[in-house]
């Protein structure tokens, strides 16, 4: 089941912050991501995934972006209904909230591989990506 248009929405966004910065849900669904992943080779992504979720990765990749970038990569996914300034004002307003969340705020954890990704195609940052990878496979 591909859910992913239905997460990016005008809906989730405008409370999406809020519902994630509620600590009992937070430690529930950390402890259920943690169960599926016990023992097995996985891609997790998320805003905390990295510091809070599975701080002893072995690859940790903190994918970065400018805000303005962000903003036209979702207005240009979902335009219907909202204003570019509308969904840069909602991103500069998750990003605010997620960085001073008393639990699970947004960093990058010490030894994590940054990646801005605001002027690289989805190919390029794949490529990056592959290639951590491997060097950590082939070793």
């Amino acid at each position: 089941i591909d859910i992913e248009d239905k997460l990016r929405t005008k809906e989730v966004d405008s409370v999406v912050a809020q519902v994630s910065a509620y600590p009992p849900l937070r430690s529930h669904v950390n402890e259920q991501l943690k169960a599926i992943a016990r023992g097995e080779d996985m891609i997790v992504e998320g805003r905390d995934i990295t510091t809070v979720v599975f701080p002893d990765a072995e690859l940790k990749i903190y994918f970065d972006a400018k805000p303005e970038i962000r903003a036209e990569r979702r207005f240009k996914q979902h335009p219907e209904g909202t204003t570019y300034e509308e969904v840069l004002a909602g991103v500069k307003a998750r990003d605010e909230i997620d960085r001073n969340k008393a639990v699970g705020a947004l960093k990058q954890a010490e030894d994590a591989l940054y990646i801005d990704t605001s002027y690289l195609t989805m190919d390029e940052v794949c490529e990056k990506v592959l290639s951590a990878i491997f060097a950590l496979k082939t070793g």
